[in-house]
């Protein structure tokens, strides 16, 4: 898999990069808890690409790491369908221009589509110690979206800060090698040793002296090759069994595997033996990778080689015959003269790390320069077993243990961040939210104190919502406006609307406005971060942490840092709200519930007592019409006979509507108990068409019915069946016009009786359709005077037909008349 030629978007440096999903926002929680809990980089790189990948859904990911010199690009680690043979082969950068904006730090991703493998790539710069170090290129069928673009950045930010692990593991490896080197360049015989006294690494020289092969020899016990006799003598045993006296000097040492110790074992030699080692000793100086420096036996400067007098930054002449090693002030500020002088009379080696100002070696300095030396010390032995020179191989530490420092503080940073997240994802409320922020975001950078600023988009108000403890009364309460005038803008407003952190190194040098320099003063701030809170193109508020014991920069990593967790706590603070806001509405719907159901109630027993109360009456007024008719009370005219009808009829139609009212408020949800019996639909729709034929005829309304020969039995409740269809004929004769025409259907399915009613009435609208069968339901469209009634007809009739396990239904159109459609079980 060869890098991209292709490109297309470009996301310029300090664009935001919130992450509005919440699943996302889980899987770099994952990341950073990983990351939190790995012990070595190198390690940690590949889980984090596996985890990225699978994320995004992406088929394949490499991290190209920039080489020393910036010329190349080189795979070094890789996951998915990627060419293995990639890794370690190093591609010049000119050949990868479209990443030129990423490599100078002008743009924060590149996305596009590649057309020599046919696939959407995404790539972005991964920064290691505020440097660019990496570019991370993933690959997958579909193109990448905002919110993966965002991931893919939150993972590089993590890779960035463990690649400084994997880079520590390299230098160490790299000064192992360094060290095997000289050895074997070495006409010393030299053998290294495990802490155990286990032989490890046999150089040429040491082969060639003991007549042992490395491995032979490797895996023994140093006591096969040396023995110290009682006169303290040490005594080297050759392979063929010669005993040969030796000197030795031995030095303790940490590599890769552990501690060791190297011993140099020098025989008895001659002084032609000394100048050919001396020879060899000075073309391994000339040749060596690390800074030596050469001292004769008084600790004089005799000689420094290119790579000391180019790590020192010094000349030659500045230091040969002007340096003494055993005079050097700092060394013996730092109390490390005795063990120098100990290598000059004893002939042993030693190992010193040094923080060493630079400035104060013989050249001309301006300001103190401090680099971590690291410094081994060799005798030279000459005539007579007496310390000819001291070789100090100096190796330079500073950018090492800088890098040290930083992965212990990226290891603190990581693990409050870990922590933080797993307060902030389990908080609901949003009170508890930013307690838990004011409280712990300061920690991450070691900050001072934290301040959450939160935006009224409606009010156009900046109010403090919280700050640290120690300073939380000062800020309370405080609201500021939204400002046009540039003068007048809080940091707040500005971050707004740049949509950039703002990082401040000194607050004196920078422009305020003066609401934000009396709290300045107030609180004695020196450097002050502000962060936005974006939720998409939502702003929500500003983050900001202080220094107000000192002036402090903050670096690019802290801000990335902070960032990131800002932007979690945005989407959170955003989740709170809506919660509060889910929570007030629920509230206010239980208390409309409970008011709804204290009407309900209210309703239900006005319905009782009306009921009840107008039941007496008309019962009285029945009985008496009755006995009038009868001629109990002497004999009437024809005038009076048509009054009483009249009477008749209306007092029958008032006793229907109380029977409908006096059932409704029993039952409640309109459900009947019925009994059920084998009875002719023939008859029950008689019954209903019969009664109303007199009324329909009154209007000129011309009434027929159909129905189909040899409709089957049914079984049912006849009285309450005739009650629908009375109530639907009533409906239909009250909302038919005069000169209009209802026809009665009846016919039969496989399972069912169907009994339609149409008529060519007034209609109903659409959307009144659905609230035609619920209780005191009237059409809303003409007067109410119009039509008699109190709208539960309908909502009775589909109690009783649901109750026969059927169904009721209407269809209906404006000034198109109505159908009103039941059906009931049949009873073969």
């Amino acid at each position: 898999m060869n890098p991209s030629k292709e490109y297309g978007t470009t996301i310029a440096a300090g664009d935001s990069h919130n992450i509005e999903n919440p699943e996302y926002m889980g899987a770099l929680l994952d990341a950073i808890s990983i990351a939190a809990e790995a012990e070595k980089g190198e390690f940690v790189i590949p889980l984090l690409l596996q985890r990225m990948c699978i994320s995004v859904s992406a088929t394949s990911s490499v991290l190209y790491a920039l080489s020393d010199d910036g010329r190349s690009l080189i795979p070094r680690v890789g996951w998915g369908k990627y060419d293995p043979d990639i890794i370690g082969r190093p591609y010049p950068v000119r050949e990868r221009g479209e990443w030129e904006s990423l490599l100078s730090g002008k743009s924060d991703m590149l996305s596009g589509y590649s057309e020599s493998d046919e696939t959407n790539f995404l790539a972005v710069p991964v920064r290691s110690g505020g440097k660019i170090s990496c570019i991370l290129e993933l690959k997958r069928e579909e193109r990448f979206f905002k919110d993966e673009k965002n991931l893919v950045h939150g993972f590089a930010n993590i890779i960035g800060m463990n690649y400084y692990t994997a880079g520590l593991a390299k230098s160490k490896a790299v000064m192992d090698e360094g060290i095997k080197k000289i050895l074997d360049m070495s006409s010393f015989a030299a053998i290294t040793v495990s802490a155990d006294g286990t032989v490890m690494e046999l150089n040429p020289q040491g082969s060639a002296f003991t007549g042992y092969g490395e491995h032979e020899i490797k895996g023994s016990s140093i006591k096969r090759l040396l023995m110290v006799t009682p006169q303290g003598h040490v005594i080297c045993i050759k392979k063929n069994g010669e005993e040969v006296p030796v000197s030795i000097t031995s030095l303790h040492f940490s590599r890769g595997e552990g501690d060791v110790i190297l011993h140099l074992i020098k025989p008895p030699q001659d002084e032609d033996k000394i100048m050919e080692y001396r020879d060899t000793l000075e073309g391994i100086i000339t040749r060596s990778p690390f800074g030596i420096l050469v001292t004769d036996s008084n600790g004089n400067c005799v000689t420094v080689n290119d790579a000391l007098v180019k790590m020192l930054d010094i000349k030659q002449e500045h230091m040969v015959n002007k340096y003494n090693l055993l005079e050097d002030p700092l060394l013996e500020s730092h109390g490390l003269m005795p063990r120098i002088k100990r290598v000059y009379d004893s002939g042993d080696a030693a190992e010193l790390i040094i923080p060493y100002d630079i400035s104060r070696l013989p050249k001309k300095v301006e300001k103190p320069h401090i680099k971590i030396l690291r410094m081994i010390l060799f005798p030279v032995m000459g005539p007579e077993h007496k310390i000819k020179n001291v070789i100090a191989v100096i190796e330079d530490l500073t950018e090492r243990k800088a890098m040290e420092k930083d992965v212990l503080e990226r290891t603190r940073e990581l693990a409050i961040l870990n922590e933080v997240s797993r307060l902030i994802v389990s908080t609901a409320t949003l009170d508890e939210l930013i307690d838990v922020m004011v409280n712990n975001f300061n920690k991450v950078i070691n900050a001072d104190n934290c301040y959450i600023t939160l935006y009224d988009e409606d009010e156009r108000k900046y109010y403090f919502a919280a700050a640290t403890a120690d300073v939380n009364a000062i800020f309370s309460g405080q609201r500021f406006d939204y400002s046009e005038n540039d003068k007048n803008k809080t940091l707040s407003q500005v971050v707004m609307e740049s949509k950039k952190p703002l990082a401040i190194e000194d607050i004196r040098d920078h422009p305020l406005c003066e609401s934000d320099r009396r709290l300045v003063k107030l609180l004695g701030i020196k450097s002050l971060l502000v962060l936005p809170m974006f939720v998409g193109n939502k702003f929500i508020g500003t983050i900001s942490v202080d220094s107000v014991k000192r002036k402090r920069k903050f670096k690019n990593g802290e801000i990335d840092l902070m960032m990131t967790i800002t932007n979690q706590a945005s989407i959170m603070i955003e989740r709170a709200k809506l919660f509060g806001e889910l929570l007030s509405a629920n509230k206010q719907i239980l208390k409309s519930y409970e008011k709804l159901r204290d009407f309900d109630k209210m309703k239900t027993d006005f319905i009782t007592i009306t009921s009840h109360e107008l039941r007496t009456p008309l019962t009285s007024i029945h009985g008496y019409t009755e006995l009038m008719k009868d001629g109990a009370f002497g004999p009437l005219t024809g005038v009076q006979k048509d009054k009483l009808r009249v009477i008749d009829r209306n007092v029958n139609r008032m006793m229907t509507v109380v029977e409908n009212l006096s059932e409704l408020s029993q039952s409640g949800s309109i459900s009947f108990d019925v009994k059920k019996e084998r009875a002719s639909i023939y008859d029950i729709v008689d019954v209903s068409v019969s009664a109303i034929r007199p009324v329909a005829s009154s209007k000129n309304i011309d009434l027929t019915v159909k129905m189909s020969p040899g409709l089957p039995s049914v079984c049912v409740d006849k009285s309450k069946i005739i009650r629908v269809i009375d109530n639907l004929l009533d409906n239909a004769v009250k909302f038919t016009p005069p000169g209009g025409r209802i026809c009665v259907y009846v016919s039969a399915t496989p399972k069912n009786v169907h009994v339609e009613v149409k008529d060519t009435g007034i209609g109903i609208p659409e959307e009144d359709l659905k609230k035609i069968f619920t209780g005191f339901y009237r059409v809303g469209y003409r007067p109410s005077y119009q039509y008699t009634g109190v709208g539960i007809g309908l909502a009775i009739a589909k109690g009783i037909v649901e109750a026969h396990d059927g169904s009721i239904w209407a269809e209906s159109k404006v000034n198109a008349g109505s159908t009103f459609h039941f059906t009931i079980p049949r009873c073969d």
